[in-house]
């Protein structure tokens, strides 16, 4: 008795295996006559203008990598700006003034705004 059931439940589960294997083998045969999607249509007319904005505050070991990996950004010139919103109040203040200088003789379009006080506006 304990045979036949053995010999029962692997025969089923055999089944339902090839059953699976075919069903996986239909898919991959499917698959590999799929067209490619069609490629996605660049922007040929003016793009639009972006504006990136780094806010900082006594940010002085990242302050200078943040700055150029926003000015690295691969985006027309004359359509791209930074602005770096600085609220520090050490050394940092300094790496930015540089650094902004250095991307903007690059022809880079980048500010560096400072606030007079951290504190908030009256409501």
């Amino acid at each position: 008795m304990i045979a036949v059931i053995t010999i029962a439940v692997l025969a089923v589960t055999s089944v339902l295996l090839f059953g699976f294997g075919l069903n996986l083998l239909y898919l991959t045969l499917r698959a590999t006559r799929l067209k490619p999607p069609p490629p996605r249509a660049l922007l040929t007319t003016a793009e639009l203008r972006v504006c990136v904005q780094l806010p900082i505050y006594n940010e002085r070991y990242v302050a200078e990598r943040v700055l150029d990996a926003a000015c690295d950004i691969d985006w027309p010139r004359d359509r791209f700006e930074v602005q770096v919103l600085d609220d520090s109040d050490d050394e940092t203040v300094q790496i930015l003034s540089r650094r902004v200088a250095h991307w903007r003789r690059r022809g880079v379009d980048v500010s560096h705004v400072r606030r007079g006080s951290r504190a908030r506006a009256p409501s």
